[in-house]
């Protein structure tokens, strides 16, 4: 997969995450609570974050990121079409 399709995956993921964290807080603001529904929202978001781990670790493989520097360099895409790259120690 090349980086553009990564960047692509990328974007769905993160409106995923939003969709999902509204479903999250509705289900939380709700009276009674439903534990086997916030369960499976545990779940559904856990594989989310497995998939994006996973396509980032893809992206630094292309982009030639040795790994000692991975957990430092995180690659946002706005949907303004500017790329930000925020780095932190």
């Amino acid at each position: 997969m090349d980086v553009t399709q990564l960047k692509t995956q990328q974007k769905s993921m993160r409106t995923s995450f939003t969709i999902s964290a509204k479903t999250v807080e509705e289900e939380l603001t709700k009276e009674v609570l439903d534990l086997t529904e916030l369960s499976i929202l545990k779940l559904q978001i856990g594989g989310k974050i497995s998939r994006l781990e996973q396509c980032q670790s893809e992206q630094c493989l292309q982009l030639g990121i040795a790994p000692k520097h991975r957990d430092f360099l995180k690659f946002f895409h706005p949907d303004k079409g500017e790329e930000i790259v925020y780095r932190h120690c």
